[in-house]
C-alpha cells in the first residue's frame, strides 16, 4: 500500500485545525490560563499553515517553499516550548528567549546557503530543540509533579524531539552510504509521527491545564481558607499516613492541641476582623516554628493542631513553649488589641492508643488540663510506663509534665 505524504500533510493540516480551536475554546473553562491557551493555539496555528504549505508544495517556488513553510514550522514549534515555560513558571534568561525568536526569523534565509541533503538534516534541529525542552520542563521542575498528565506530556514531546534529532544525524549518514534511495520512506516515517504528535500533544497540554484545575480544587477543599494551613480533613489524612509509618522502635508521634484564650471576647470586644487577624497571626506563627515534616492545622474555630513524627516530649514542649511565646509578644501589635494573646496547649504521645482518635482525645484532655488550670498552659498527657526514651529522662519529663 502506498502511502500519499501530501494526504498526510493535509491530515495533519485538519487535526492542527481542530487542535486552535479546542485549545482556544478551552479558555472559558480555565480564564486564569488564557495567555498560555492563546500562545498554544497560536502555534498550532502556525504548524497548520505549515502543513497546509507542505500538502501543496509544488505551487510554491522551492526557496520561498523551504524557507517559509520551515519557519513556521519551528514558530509553532517554538511557541509551544513558550507555552509550557509559562505554565510551569519557569523563566529563561532574555537571551536565550531572544535566540529562540531569531531563529525562525533567520531560518527564512537558510536554503540559500544550504544545500537539499543540508537542508533535510539541519532543518531538523530547530524542531528537536524546542521538544527537547519542553520535555525537561515538564519532566524535571517540582511545580508540575502532582499533575497525572505530566510524565505522558514529557514523553510525547521527548518522543518527538528524538525523532528529529535521529534524522537531524542519520539523514546525512544515508545520504553517503545508501544514496537517497531511503529518503521517501523517512519522509513518511516522520510524516506519520508527526501526525500522531498533533493528535497527542494538544490531547497532553489540554490535560495538563485540567489536571491542574482539579489539583487546586482539591487543594482547596483541603486548605483553611483563612490561614492557609490544612484543615482537619487534610490532617486527618496526613496525620493517619503518619501513624502508620511508624517505624518499630522509633520515637513515637506527638500531638500538640492548641486553643486560643478567651478567643470568644475578643471577637466581642474587637470585632470579627480582629478575630481573624488574630487567627492568621498564629497560622503563620505556627507554620514558622514546624519543622518541614510536621503536620500543621487549623482544626476548626481557634482550635489549632501540630503533629510531630519521631520526636522526643521535650521537644515538643519546646516548640510549644516557643509558640506561645511568639503569640503573646507579636499580638499585641494587631489593631485594636492593647493585652496580649494567649494559647492553652495540650501534648500527647502516640504510643498511648496508636491511634488518631485516642491521639486526639488524649491531647484534648491534657489541653481541657490546661483550660482548668488557668489557661495560657502547656500540659502533657503521661506517657505509658513502655515509654522508649532513657528511664532518668523520662522520669524528669513526667515530673515537668505534673
Amino acid at each position: 500500500m502506498r502511502v500519499d505524504v501530501p494526504t498526510l500533510f493535509l491530515l495533519g493540516t485538519a487535526i492542527l485545525g481542530w487542535a486552535t480551536l479546542i485549545t482556544l475554546s478551552e479558555r472559558r473553562y480555565h480564564p486564569s490560563r488564557t495567555p498560555i491557551l492563546r500562545i498554544w493555539g497560536w502555534g498550532y496555528v502556525l504548524l497548520a499553515l505549515a502543513c497546509a504549505m507542505m500538502a501543496v508544495r509544488d505551487a510554491f517556488p522551492p526557496l520561498f517553499f523551504f524557507g517559509v513553510s520551515n519557519s513556521l514550522a519551528v514558530g509553532g514549534y517554538f511557541l509551544l516550548a513558550y507555552g509550557i515555560a509559562r505554565f510551569a513558571n519557569y523563566r529563561a534568561p532574555r537571551r536565550l528567549m531572544a535566540l529562540a525568536l531569531l531563529v525562525p526569523a533567520g531560518w527564512l534565509f537558510a536554503p540559500l546557503a544550504l544545500s537539499n541533503d543540508l537542508w533535510l538534516s539541519a532543518g531538523s534541529v530547530p524542531i528537536a530543540a524546542p521538544c527537547l525542552a519542553a520535555a525537561f520542563m515538564l519532566a524535571r521542575l517540582d511545580r508540575l509533579k502532582e499533575l497525572r498528565s505530566r510524565n505522558m506530556a514529557a514523553a510525547i514531546f521527548a518522543v518527538h524531539g528524538t525523532i528529529y534529532v535521529l534524522r537531524a544525524a542519520g539523514l546525512p549518514i544515508l545520504a553517503i552510504t545508501a544514496g537517497r534511495d531511503l529518503f521517501p520512506l523517512i519522509a513518511v516515517v516522520t510524516m506519520i509521527e508527526g501526525v500522531l504528535f498533533a493528535v497527542a500533544a494538544p490531547t497532553a497540554l489540554l490535560a495538563l491545564v485540567r489536571d491542574e484545575g482539579e489539583e487546586r480544587l482539591r487543594q482547596a477543599s483541603q486548605t483553611d481558607y483563612l490561614t492557609g494551613l490544612d484543615n482537619r480533613r487534610a490532617f486527618t489524612h496526613k496525620a493517619e499516613d503518619v501513624l502508620h509509618a511508624q517505624a518499630p522502635g522509633a520515637l513515637p508521634a506527638v500531638l500538640l492541641v492548641f486553643d486560643l484564650d478567651h478567643f470568644k471576647t475578643i471577637n466581642d470586644l474587637h470585632g470579627h476582623q480582629t478575630g481573624d487577624d488574630v487567627l492568621q497571626l498564629f497560622g503563620l506563627i505556627l507554620r514558622t516554628k514546624a519543622r518541614a515534616h510536621d503536620v500543621v492545622a487549623r482544626l476548626g474555630g481557634e482550635e489549632f493542631a501540630m503533629l510531630m513524627p519521631e520526636t522526643p516530649l521535650a521537644k515538643a514542649k519546646e516548640i510549644a513553649a516557643r509558640v506561645a511565646t511568639s503569640l503573646r509578644a507579636r499580638s499585641p501589635a494587631l489593631a485594636g488589641l492593647s493585652e496580649p494573646v494567649t494559647v492553652s496547649i495540650g501534648i500527647a504521645r502516640a504510643d498511648r492508643t496508636g491511634t488518631l482518635i485516642g491521639l486526639l482525645a488524649d491531647a484534648d484532655t491534657a489541653l481541657y488540663q490546661a483550660k482548668r488550670l488557668g489557661r495560657d498552659r502547656i500540659e502533657c498527657v503521661a506517657p505509658p510506663p513502655s515509654n522508649i526514651e532513657a528511664a532518668p529522662r523520662r522520669t524528669e519529663l513526667l515530673e515537668a509534665a505534673a
